[in-house]
């Protein structure tokens, strides 16, 4: 075998709730072996999947060959029709966690630039990638969203042009939804 790949976990800090992960590419070359220094990031712990062991999730990728974005979408899309045959339903939106992305594309950090040319694939399958708050992705069908009613802003051009339109906007928000609550208030 020309090369190994090694992941090497230093200074787990549970304080700062990080790992500091050295991923070394052992390459072994005619009369010489090196070590070199692949790629070094800090890893938050509470980013890492609770049902895996730290030693699966930062082997996880140095196993599997990274996948194109064509082909994780593929995969993704797979999945979730499978998904279906199984429970008896229709898929046409489901959610998926970034340890599972990371999983089925191969990659331990997918760049920015895989996550557009992904976003661009699921567009020409008919499918939306939307970026969840709590760092999932949702998918959903794009057929289905273009049958939803466009909403204009007529309504608001009242409130707009009012001398404070932030005022005018916060008393329409509390006429309409008197009953939310902010999470940033609780």
């Amino acid at each position: 075998m020309p090369f190994s790949n090694a992941w090497h976990v230093s200074n787990i800090n549970q304080n700062h709730k990080y790992a500091l992960v050295f991923y070394l590419s052992i390459v072994k070359s005619g009369f010489y072996g090196s070590v070199v220094v692949f790629e070094m990031n800090t890893t938050p712990l509470d980013a890492l999947h609770p049902t895996h062991s730290l030693k699966s999730v930062l082997t996880m990728n140095s196993l599997r060959k990274q996948l194109s974005a064509s082909s994780t979408a593929q995969a993704l899309v797979v999945n979730a029709m499978m998904y279906g045959e199984e429970k008896g339903r229709d898929i046409n939106r489901f959610r998926f966690s970034m340890h599972g992305m990371k999983m089925v594309s191969g990659r331990s950090l997918p760049s920015a630039q895989f996550f557009e040319d992904l976003r661009s694939v699921f567009a020409e399958m008919g499918w939306s990638m939307i970026n969840m708050p709590d760092g999932d992705f949702a998918f959903i069908q794009s057929a289905k969203i273009e049958v939803w009613p466009r909403v204009g802003y007529g309504r608001l051009t009242e409130a707009l042009s009012t001398s404070d339109p932030e005022v005018a906007i916060e008393m329409l928000f509390v006429k309409h939804l008197p009953d939310f609550e902010s999470e940033l208030s609780l």
